[in-house]
């Protein structure tokens, strides 16, 4: 019996079943399928979960997407409460480069949007440095006025990528991606959060180990304890203040 590869938290968040191994091909494969519009691809972490979970109407947007990854051991632990035992955390800085080595072999084009224009600018530096043969058709940084939208979307349609990569945060990145999702002439449109930041080098990554062992958040907010406290130290208990209070809700219900 083929397993299922796709689950849903609360019963309208889905995340798709996927591993470290695997993820960069499955991207590639959904930029080889013709369809009319693009496929929406992007990550669950703590921080949204707890969104969709506050925002039926969030949740819903989630639903919309075609594929969503689990970015971080918070909501690894959140499906493991609800009986989806899921791989492990798939945290897009950490497969980036295998997804572009797969770029390359398949020949595919991407086009960056988000972050400061300097971020940006060093993000593509970094990468043509690294992979000489990769193509990157333009990026556009995401400090842009309403009005100038039309344009960016008519350069972006003209230049055709595969791959539409964008970085904003949630929920600004998967309300600007579902808003246009009908104007872009795009394969893909992946939301990837910070990335940008971490791959230009202008934050430090979290070492890997760290990161698996489930300390990826502790070793964030020592880096960014301005920016970042309150989503940690508050966010995190009430993420699973809430999964719980779903739990017993879902065990009443049943009983």
């Amino acid at each position: 019996m083929a397993k299922k590869s796709r689950f849903f938290i609360n019963d309208n968040i889905p995340i798709n079943f996927s591993s470290i191994s695997t993820i960069s091909q499955q991207l590639i494969n959904l930029s080889k399928v013709k369809r009319k519009i693009p496929f929406l691809v992007t990550y669950l972490n703590a921080y949204n979960l707890t969104l969709a979970l506050k925002d039926a109407d969030y949740a819903q947007l989630l639903n919309s997407f075609d594929f969503i990854y689990a970015d971080g051991w918070g909501v690894i632990l959140a499906a493991r409460l609800f009986g989806i035992f899921l791989p492990g955390r798939l945290t897009a800085k950490d497969f980036f480069d295998q997804f572009c080595r797969l770029v390359v072999k398949e020949k595919k084009s991407l086009f960056f949007l988000g972050s400061k224009e300097e971020t940006v600018k060093e993000m593509v530096n970094v990468l043509r440095k690294k992979f000489s043969q990769i193509r990157i058709k333009g990026w556009q940084n995401g400090y842009f006025l309403r009005k100038e939208e039309g344009l960016i979307i008519e350069r972006i349609n003209k230049l055709k990528p595969d791959f539409l990569i964008i970085g904003m945060g949630s929920p600004k990145q998967e309300e600007w991606l579902y808003k246009n999702l009908d104007k872009l002439n795009i394969k893909v449109g992946w939301c990837v959060g910070g990335l940008f930041d971490f791959l230009s080098g202008n934050k430090p990554s979290c070492p890997l180990w760290l990161g698996d062992l489930g300390f990826e958040w502790f070793f964030r907010l020592l880096t960014e304890p301005k920016r970042l406290w309150q989503r940690y130290l508050i966010g995190i208990p009430e993420l699973f203040y809430r999964l719980i209070k779903l739990k017993i809700k879902k065990l009443f219900l049943r009983n």
